[in-house]
Order: C-alpha cells, then sequence, then structure tokens
C-alpha cells in the first residue's frame, strides 16, 4: 500500500552511513528519521534536529538520536531535509519508478517481504486541524491506524510524527512514536493535526500489540 512507503527502511542498518549523517548535522536542521521500536512500531519524525545544551546530544521531537555521534540503536535513517525534498514530497508525480530498483533491502518491521509501492496523490490526506474535527478524528481510532500526527511543543517547535496509532490499555490514551494522540477521550494537549492515512483494516501491515504495562518513556 502506497501510504505505508513513508514507513520503509533498510533490512542492513548501516551504522557508519547513520554516523556520518549525524557528524553532518548542524543545530537546528530540519530532518526526517526513521526509527523501530517494539512498543511503538515503525514510525518517522519529521522535526528540527536541535542540540541539547545540558547533555551535549542531538535530540529530535524530545527523544536523543545519537551518543557520542553513534547513533540510537532504534534509529534506522535519517535525511536532511532541503527545500528540493520538501518539494519532491510536495509533488507525486515526480517519482522515481525505475523498476530496475532492487527493493529487497527495503522492509517495514516485521515484514521481511515488503515490496515498495510508488507513492500516490491519495495519499495526501487533508488533516484534521478544525477543533471539532480533531475531536472527531481523535473519536474515531482504532488501534493499529496508520496515521500523520502534527506536535508543536515549545523546546522543540512543530514536528510531525507518522506511525502506528497505538492503544495503551494503562493510560486509555492513543500514542504514536511515544507522544499522546488522545487524553481524555480529546486530543492531546500538544496534537496541532492528525491525519487517518490508512485504517488497520486495510493496510494489512504488522501492528505493535497494544499497551497493557506502565508507561514510562511517552509525552502528553
Amino acid at each position: 500500500m502506497p501510504a505505508l512507503d513513508v514507513l520503509k527502511f533498510p533490512l542492513r542498518r548501516d551504522v557508519k552511513t547513520l554516523g556520518t549523517i549525524l557528524g553532518e548535522i548542524e543545530s537546528p536542521s530540519p530532518v526526517r528519521a526513521t526509527f523501530v521500536e517494539d512498543r511503538y512500531g515503525t514510525f518517522v519524525v519529521d522535526g528540527d534536529a536541535v542540540l541539547s545544551t545540558s547533555v551535549g546530544t542531538l535530540t529530535l521531537a524530545g527523544r536523543f538520536i545519537e551518543q557520542g555521534m553513534k547513533p540510537d540503536r532504534t534509529l534506522r535513517l535519517i535525511t536532511p531535509v532541503t527545500a528540493d525534498s520538501r518539494a519532491a514530497d510536495a509533488d507525486p508525480s515526480d517519482t522515481d519508478t525505475d523498476t530496475d530498483t532492487d527493493t529487497d533491502t527495503d522492509a517495514v518491521a516485521g515484514d521481511e517481504d515488503a515490496v515498495v509501492d510508488a507513492p500516490a496523490p491519495t495519499d495526501l490526506v487533508e488533516p484534521a486541524t478544525d477543533t471539532n474535527e480533531l475531536r472527531a478524528r481523535v473519536a474515531s481510532l482504532t488501534h493499529g491506524d496508520l496515521v500523520r500526527a502534527g506536535f508543536y511543543v515549545r523546546a522543540y517547535g512543530s514536528f510531525t510524527i507518522t506511525g502506528f496509532a497505538v492503544w495503551s490499555a494503562v493510560a486509555e490514551v492513543f500514542i504514536v512514536g511515544g507522544w499522546f494522540i488522545s487524553a481524555d477521550g480529546a486530543p492531546a494537549p500538544h496534537l496541532e493535526s492528525l491525519t487517518v492515512l490508512a485504517p488497520v483494516a486495510e493496510h494489512g501491515a504488522p501492528v505493535p500489540p497494544s499497551i497493557t504495562a506502565a508507561l514510562d518513556d511517552v509525552v502528553i
């Protein structure tokens, strides 16, 4: 499914290349990073990589992405975001569809036989930003839906997370990539927009299980 393309990553983790890219990032710089965690599955964060003055490491949306220029163990891909890459993202027609491209090294977590589909305009779903619409979108979520959530936090600026909506039976909230989407049945305080890219019943990708143990790594 084209909506899942954003979650593709190489099966072989190239630590050397990740370290090289991290070493070239100047703070603050817009980047796109792919992470894989057992609890949240595969998710992608778009935002500013910022050097934490307190610990001297690069952070993205409040999470460390390196330590001593060694990539965090959950980091699989990181790419600087430029004006050209933004333009390419905005124009789905400008896509390399070369059928000779080797896709055997691309996968979504848990899917070793994944095939890369070409992005399609149908993935450009309008996000819910109006308060009432946002409430309705949050209320309709199902565990495992593929979502793109936009957040704003003063310390980190604006960022988006694309990944699976994970239900926590402990806190009774939906979470994507460690950030609350909902709180008390309403949009979480930092949530500014929400797009359901593909319902779980349609995308067919493996999703992480719902959370049944206490949370210690999420942000409201």
